[in-house]
């Protein structure tokens, strides 16, 4: 079997807040300031909430419940829907696994009805397990030679801290410019950049038009998956596009996972 996990930090726009982040932290999510590289949302609202849609088999969420200034008050509270079902789950920091492999929506709302009480979210980490019989896996990135542009795309070799490597990066504000990649294998994440000038931006994979997304984000912040794709057919080969709707776009690095037949020793 091989597992390969997608990182979702909080300022991706594969999240959905509600209320939308914004800079009044009585009436919504606020940004924080990053904490070791990691990208954090925080709440003091009364009802607040962040959804996502994956498939996989479970997912761990990452973040802070903090109690209001009086001792006697608790944390702010929190339940957790996938699918539309709440689950009985009472630690914020509990993977939810042992799940069908399937398409899920979560998702997590947090209480803070105290004066003081403030909820932090960093992110949710997804995991699939794809197969019974144990495979050994590569996770490439792609380079120039693997990946194609239609319009105007400005290309740089860029080191990117985050990955202690230096990728090719693209980037367009053009209406109507596309990237597209091609690759055989089981999964796939992009990672750009989300920040004030960006905009909105369509994926298509393998022909099939994907959910619309925007790039906007109050902050800037890099490296941030801004699309993936699990549970494909890894003797296949997959092609995406990403398309621009006219306002910054900028594509960092694109990575995917391929799995072969395990060789090794016990």
């Amino acid at each position: 079997m091989s597992e390969y996990i997608t990182g979702l930090f909080a300022n991706s726009p594969l999240l959905t807040y509600t209320p939308p982040v914004g800079f009044d932290a009585s009436t919504g999510w606020v940004n924080k300031p990053f904490v070791d590289e990691e990208p954090q949302y925080v709440t003091s609202a009364p009802k607040a909430s962040v959804s996502f849609d994956f498939c996989g088999d479970q997912f761990e969420l990452s973040g802070f419940l903090t109690p209001a200034i009086s001792d006697n008050t608790p944390p702010c509270d929190f339940n957790v829907t996938i699918n539309g079902v709440l689950q009985h789950q009472n630690d914020f920091y509990s993977p939810y696994n042992d799940l069908p492999l399937d398409h899920y929506h979560v998702e997590l709302t947090f209480f803070c009805p105290h004066q003081g009480q403030q909820a932090s979210f960093a992110g949710p980490a997804l995991v699939e397990t794809q197969g019974t019989v144990f495979m050994s896996q590569a996770n490439p990135y792609l380079d120039t030679s693997q990946i194609y542009t239609l319009g105007p795309w400005t290309e740089k070799p860029v080191y990117q801290n985050y990955f202690a490597m230096t990728f090719p990066q693209y980037t367009t504000t053009d209406l109507g410019s596309t990237l597209a990649y091609r690759f055989k294998g089981v999964h796939t994440q992009v990672f750009g950049i989300v920040g004030p000038n960006c905009g909105e931006y369509v994926v298509t994979l393998d022909g099939q038009l994907q959910p619309p997304h925007n790039l906007y984000n109050p902050v800037g912040g890099d490296v941030t998956v801004i699309f993936f794709a699990q549970e494909l057919d890894n003797d296949k080969t997959h092609t995406v596009t990403l398309t621009n709707l006219g306002k910054n776009m900028t594509i960092q690095a694109i990575q995917y996972t391929k799995l072969f037949p395990y060789t090794g020793g016990k």
